[in-house]
């Protein structure tokens, strides 16, 4: 992945968009959407989460910047999947710095999975490979929902997770994850320890934060 694809990063619209859905079941919600366990044809199953605002939206608190929950996890999981790509396509091991406290490593470490950062690394004191990315959950793609596709009781839904009435457009956005089956260990601190040091290697919402770009799907 070229350095560009990192400061612009799209997300893939879900291979299967075009695949009738099976709703098996509602799984949570919260104020940006809600979780459900679905299936497209036989594929599955996927966790689906659909969210409630099509545009952004004016946060609670006035004088706040307009807030864009879809936007931003499109942005988020995009990173992510693109480091976890070259994780796992990297001929070497992907070597960072094992502090990166400023903003200035921080954009260094995420400037390592580049192409250009593989061939021409940052010059660091000291480095320490990349760890896998094996425990986050891995996303599919984005996709759009037209009302008919909607699961049934949407609106019951909607109304138990928003702080505010619910939006009149008669579609969707949604993102598809992996589904975590509920015999997962909620708390095992492998995993838990392996999930921070993804994150804190990466200098991930600070480097988000450094790069100040927008969210894209492609």
């Amino acid at each position: 992945m070229r350095w560009k694809n990192f400061c612009k990063p799209l997300l893939r619209q879900f291979p299967k968009h075009h695949v009738p859905i099976k709703w098996h079941g509602y799984v949570g919600c919260g104020v940006e959407g809600g979780v459900f366990k679905v299936s497209f044809g036989d594929d599955g199953p996927y966790a689906l989460k659909l969210f409630w605002n099509t545009r952004p939206q004016e946060p609670l608190n006035r004088g706040k910047p307009f807030v864009f929950p879809f936007q931003d996890e499109a942005r988020n999981v995009a990173i992510i999947e693109k480091i976890r790509w070259a994780v796992q396509h990297s001929e070497n091991p992907i070597m960072v710095h094992p502090s990166p406290k400023s903003s200035e490593l921080k954009l260094e470490n995420l400037y390592c999975f580049s192409e250009e950062g593989q061939r021409s690394p940052p010059e660091f004191e000291s480095s320490v490979p990349m760890c896998s990315a094996d425990y986050i959950n891995r996303c599919h793609g984005w996709l759009k929902l037209d009302k008919k596709n909607w699961p049934k009781n949407y609106d019951q839904y909607e109304w138990r997770g928003r702080p505010y009435s619910p939006e009149e457009a008669d579609y969707r956005w949604a993102i598809v994850y992996d589904y975590v089956s509920s015999k997962v260990k909620e708390h095992d601190l492998n995993v838990t320890q392996a999930n921070i040091d993804f994150f804190y290697l990466t200098g991930f919402e600070a480097a988000m934060l450094a790069l100040g770009y927008d969210a894209m799907m492609c």
